[in-house]
């Protein structure tokens, strides 16, 4: 955005992906398993880089997030807002599973879920379409209702990579090439003004 563009306000989101979890090497999906303590240690020194001058944290409901968003949030005297619609895609039938087992079932469904999301949707699943509109929808919504602020979005891989594929307008197909590691930050500034508004992507796993 031009520095000359005019007036405009500025929403500033940190989206920071939750520490390594418990259990293992599983699709974790629905299942909510706990934050590890390294995880916990690995989101503090993410957040810690960036500064402390949050002014809203909005969270997945899930423990492996929402622990450290309240933890964040009492430490720098914000609020926390719990958004369900932020959750991770549901594996359906998978969820829970380890990697190693599910390939062992269906060596090809596998694989052509990492390559293909869209044609290869997990038995009972949450179709890879759906669960962009949800996280899309409801990441606009956040953006409306804290529209200016700088805001800490403590959520999973998955919903980071749908929004970044919504925000650069990138081919669905091509979701899981986005690379989201464990406690990594990206941020998105969005620009509005009486047009419209105008999002860019600041950095990428920082």
């Amino acid at each position: 955005m031009p520095d000359d563009a005019g007036d405009f306000t500025v929403t500033t989101i940190d989206l920071l992906r939750h520490g390594k979890p418990e259990g293992g090497d599983i699709f974790r999906g629905f299942t909510d398993v706990a934050m590890s303590e390294l995880g916990l240690k690995q989101m503090q020194a993410a957040v810690a880089q960036q500064g402390d001058d949050y002014q809203q944290i909005v969270s997945s409901p899930m423990q492996r997030c929402l622990v450290f968003s309240d933890l964040i949030a009492q430490q720098q005297d914000i609020a926390c807002e719990v958004v369900a619609d932020l959750q991770e895609i549901s594996f359906g039938d998978w969820d829970g599973q380890t990697f190693k087992a599910i390939a062992a079932q269906n060596q090809a469904l596998f694989d052509g879920f990492w390559k293909d999301p869209i044609a290869n949707t997990p038995p009972n699943g949450e179709p890879m379409l759906a669960f962009c509109h949800r996280i899309q929808a409801a990441f606009w919504q956040v953006v409306k209702t804290f529209e200016g602020q700088h805001i800490l979005m403590v959520v999973h891989g998955g919903v980071i990579r749908a929004i970044l594929q919504d925000i650069l307008k990138s081919d669905v197909v091509a979701l899981m090439r986005y690379e989201v590691p464990y406690a990594s930050i990206s941020r998105i500034k969005i620009y509005h003004d009486d047009a419209g508004f105008f999002p860019q992507l600041v950095f990428h796993n920082r």
